[in-house]
């Protein structure tokens, strides 16, 4: 049987592997002294893009190019102004607090480089529109990846 699953795009190599740099980075890489800071900094930044746009585009159910383009700007929007605008970056390091998160942000115009990787999580999306084999394999991996990018 062949349909199109709304969450196609969270089971996307390129998705993965983006999900699996910025979790790898985040939580082992960062400060463990194996790389510099900056890189450790650019890696979640340009795995950042490809995974939140895509992600919720995804919970919001965008299938239409406007409704995809939205979820894209509110990214790019929420991404440049906490790396241009302090108090931008702590007023969402206080907002992750409030539901259990400690994220440290740092405002850097230089990470607006990042903004280059988008269109490869656009591709992702209209990848995925085309019809996929639904298997139950491919239902559990889909969900459990949006878990995993939601917390990521």
């Amino acid at each position: 049987m062949t349909r199109q699953s709304q969450w196609a795009a969270l089971s996307s190599p390129v998705f993965g592997a983006a999900l699996l740099v910025l979790v790898a980075n985040d939580h082992w890489l960062k400060g463990a002294g194996l790389l510099p800071g900056w890189l450790t900094g650019k890696l979640s930044d340009f795995a950042g893009l490809v995974v939140a746009p895509v992600l919720l585009a995804t919970i919001a159910r965008a299938r239409t190019r406007p409704g995809r383009l939205a979820c894209f700007a509110l990214v790019a929007a929420v991404f440049g102004a906490i790396k241009l605008w302090p108090a931008a970056a702590r007023g969402v390091e206080h907002l992750t607090r409030t539901v259990g998160f400690g994220w440290r942000i740092w405002s850097d115009p230089t990470d607006l480089i990042a903004f280059m990787v988008m269109p490869l999580g656009w591709w992702v999306l209209r990848s995925s529109d085309e019809p996929a084999r639904s298997t139950r394999h491919r239902w559990w991996l889909e969900r459990v990846t949006a878990m995993v990018a939601m917390v990521a």
